[in-house]
């Protein structure tokens, strides 16, 4: 894998977030672009860079990068392709299936999800993708309510946190008995409108990766907090389980510091940021992802 990095200011820092490939975390770099090369058949990789300056006047980019490992039994060698097909409608309480159909792509698991989240018994799930090709079921919660019709997307990730998606396709959930009119006494008559729920909002990078949507909820931030730390001191300690498995847990300071300035300390209960240098204010993220 090659990585080109557009508007580096001066020199570049890069750090692996989580296990996957070679060469990891560097500081001061200038090779521009970079090669990765995946130390596994299979898994997933996390990397984040940061550039800035100080002078003439403070300026700083960073930038991440995520995704899964696509060597091994199973890929073509090609460029990795995705087709997901829905059935046309999938009425409450009943099931269909799903198909997925790869080309170039290795023998891995891979996570849907599907939206609105509420109208489904069990919205988020894996599949196992072998030979290029998997399926899975969908089966829309019968609530006993008169609705109307409504819209569904089933998507696609390459990674457990779903933000890397790879494939998305829509159908019908039919309106429940009862739905579409109503009546009324006397002279004037009556009726009942029914609407939609589809709703929500997706944001996308550049790369087109999902990075906030409805199956991205906010309750997967645990900590997202600017503090003060001394010179030479610590932080309280934050709760939080798992916070030593970056396979469950990512914490990332955020901006750009010299190398070594903060590090940060981790257990199986919580974590604290102890500071190297003076004194200063840093903002920090700790999110579950696993």
């Amino acid at each position: 894998m090659t990585v080109t990095l557009s508007g580096i200011i001066n020199t570049y820092n890069r750090a692996l977030t989580s296990a996957g490939v070679t060469p990891g975390s560097a500081n001061n770099q200038t090779a521009n672009p970079v090669t990765f090369t995946a130390n596994a058949s299979s898994g997933n990789y996390s990397l984040f860079f940061s550039t800035g300056s100080f002078f003439p006047t403070n300026t700083f980019k960073s930038a991440g990068l995520s995704g899964a490992l696509s060597s091994g039994s199973g890929g073509g060698g090609g460029t990795p392709s995705y087709t997901m097909t829905a059935p046309t409608s999938i009425s409450e309480g009943s099931t269909g299936t799903v198909s997925i159909s790869t080309s170039n792509v290795s023998n891995a698991t891979h996570y849907w999800s599907v939206s609105p989240s509420g109208d489904f018994s069990t919205s988020t799930g894996s599949v196992y993708i072998s030979s290029n090709s998997g399926s899975f079921t969908l089966t829309p919660a019968s609530d006993g309510q008169a609705e109307a019709a409504e819209t569904a997307t089933v998507r696609l990730y390459t990674n457990s946190a779903r933000t890397a998606l790879v494939a998305t396709d829509t159908f019908t959930i039919p309106a429940s008995s009862g739905s579409s009119s109503g009546g009324g006494g006397g002279s004037t008559g009556g009726g009942t409108t029914i609407g939609t729920t589809t709703h929500g909002i997706e944001v996308f990078s550049q790369s087109g990766t999902l990075i906030f949507g409805t199956d991205l909820r906010t309750q997967n931030i645990q900590y997202f907090e600017t503090i003060n730390i001394s010179s030479g001191g610590t932080s309280s300690f934050y709760s939080m389980a798992d916070a030593n498995d970056p396979a469950k847990t990512l914490i990332q300071i955020l901006g750009y510091y010299p190398p070594n300035k903060f590090t940060i300390n981790t257990s199986s209960t919580g974590f604290s940021i102890s500071s190297n240098a003076t004194a200063n204010n840093t903002t920090f993220l700790a999110l579950r992802i696993g």
